[in-house]
């Protein structure tokens, strides 16, 4: 089968849940994988013009896998998965997609990619646009990066510092801020700060039942390279369990560059449980 170069290299791509990249001159390979950091984050101080796409897919009940199987003498083969937590059967389908994976071989690989599809499908129904300025340029396509702000629904109050409070034993014990942070009695808070080398810090909060923008760190805390300076921006949310409730997690599916060293990004949500169903043996 004779096809060109780039068809033929995003077709091995997407073999392994990936796709071809074109970055400074160079050609790289992007998996949709589970990623060990975010690289950036975004809040309405340094970005704009934030919005969503809700997208209204209809899921099939099941799916029909068709491979070139080696386990039948590469004869083509045809595999069915349903839409369930592990794939197995659940009932006559209703609606049913063929889909042709170019390239599998393997079983097992093609019924991954198959619930990797319907995890995509079932967790990644939001895509998210804003543009930002030069600040685009800390994260690239494929990143995981994490967006604060009221439209979006994430997290309380998002700002810059405008003070670092210190006791007398030149201890960390607070922050002063440019947005009023508010609390409710009974509930734990914490703040994530970046600092301007990108380095994210999180600060769990004493709980002062009001609204200020003053707040006081649970426990002081000894002054190092990490401790954050005025002008650093900062994220507020809720703690639950032990996790702070400060932002989305995000991955980056273009980037748009305009003019004055600004970009219009697109994303979609890093959702982990689509990375789950490498774990699944079917």
């Amino acid at each position: 089968e004779s096809m060109p170069i780039s068809t033929l290299l995003s077709s091995i791509a997407s073999t392994c849940r990936a796709e071809i990249f074109r970055m400074n001159g160079k050609v790289t390979v992007i998996q949709d994988i589970e990623r060990e950091s975010f690289t950036q984050l975004f809040t309405p101080r340094n970005s704009h013009d934030y919005s969503e796409d809700i997208l209204l897919a209809s899921v099939p009940d099941a799916m029909n896998l068709n491979i070139v199987d080696k386990d039948a003498g590469y004869a083509e083969n045809q595999i069915r998965i349903y839409n369930t937590p592990n794939g197995e059967y659940a009932g006559v389908p209703d609606i049913i997609q063929e889909v042709n994976l170019w390239g599998v071989t393997d079983n097992k690989q093609a019924r991954k990619l198959g619930m990797y599809n319907y995890a995509v499908t079932n967790h990644r129904a939001i895509v998210h646009r804003f543009s930002a300025d030069f600040e685009y340029l800390m994260c690239q396509k494929g990143d995981w990066i994490k967006y604060a702000g009221d439209i979006a629904l994430a997290g309380i109050t998002q700002g810059r510092i405008s003070a670092v409070l210190m006791n007398d034993q030149d201890q960390l014990i607070g922050f002063e801020c440019d947005e009023e942070i508010p609390m409710e009695s009974g509930k734990s808070y914490g703040m994530r700060v970046r600092k301007q080398n990108g380095v994210c810090i999180i600060f769990y909060l004493a709980n002062n039942g009001t609204s200020s923008k003053t707040v006081a760190l649970l426990n002081p805390v000894a002054v190092s390279d990490t401790t954050p300076d005025e002008g650093d921006l900062f994220t507020f949310g809720e703690v639950k369990g032990a996790k702070l409730e400060d932002a989305i997690d995000l991955i980056v599916t273009d980037i748009q560059c305009g003019e004055n060293l600004s970009a219009d990004l697109t994303c979609v949500e890093y959702s982990p449980e689509i990375f789950g169903v490498d774990g699944i043996f079917l």
